[in-house]
């Protein structure tokens, strides 16, 4: 299948495309923040190799027209992971996107979309040796030591004073894209809004929408917009 036809066809470039799509339904004067997968990567059980593999071609073609599709009335800023695929992601995003519009700029890694307190090999050794939703119930009842990662309340609490600071600091209308992993997708997710991991898995270019709009949270996620009440602990974190 070559990338037309995974555009037009594949279900994980449905979902982008349905990401994109929605994006005129959310409040014109709303600053938006989007966390979303890298685009497509091939697969192995090598520990190593996972840590440094790159986009497919495919891939990198399939986030071009993402970049193209993407809506020209707001400013975009895009960060990323320090994984090379999340930066070639945003590489290719922008690739496409300049092609229509110079409203935007590469902000460079950021760190809520990479660092946990755990190394990669950590992560990645935890998540092949069971699942990576088995980590994440790990995590989250705290089965982990300090000096192996960081506490899962912390982290996604950390994570969204960083980011939503990060996007609140203007009057310029925009739209943040967050380029990660599907685990800190699920992470923050669940986290943030208390949806289980094993609820619609993250695809390539998948993830969610959201933003801080008259004393509510508006999230796309799952074919839907929600409204839903600021957690006190975000609130305060400002």
């Amino acid at each position: 299948m070559d990338s037309k036809e995974i555009w037009n066809n594949a279900s994980w470039a449905l979902n982008a495309r349905k990401l994109i799509n929605i994006i005129e339904e959310f409040p014109k004067e709303a600053n938006l923040i989007l966390l979303i997968r890298h685009s497509q990567r091939g697969d192995t059980r090598d520990i190593k190799k996972m840590i440094k593999m790159r986009l497919t071609p495919n891939g990198i073609e399939i986030a071009n027209r993402f970049g193209n599709a993407l809506p020209i009335n707001r400013f975009i800023r895009l960060y990323h992971s320090i994984s090379p695929r999340c930066k070639e992601t945003v590489e290719a995003i922008v690739n496409g996107y300049k092609e229509k519009s110079n409203n935007f700029e590469i902000m460079g890694t950021f760190k809520p979309l990479y660092d946990i307190g755990a190394s990669g090999e950590f992560i990645i050794s935890e998540t092949f040796n069971s699942s990576i939703i088995h980590f994440l119930k790990k995590w989250v009842a705290g089965y982990y030591s300090s000096e192996q990662i960081q506490s899962f309340e912390k982290y996604c609490k950390e994570a969204a004073k960083t980011i939503w600071n990060a996007t609140n600091n203007t009057d310029q209308k925009r739209i943040d894209i967050h380029i990660t992993h599907d685990i800190l997708l699920l992470a923050l997710r669940m986290g943030w809004f208390g949806i289980p991991p094993e609820k619609d898995w993250p695809l390539f270019l998948n993830g969610f929408i959201f933003t801080i709009y008259k004393n509510k949270i508006w999230l796309y996620i799952s074919d839907e917009i929600q409204n839903l009440d600021i957690p006190y602990w975000w609130t305060n974190s400002k």
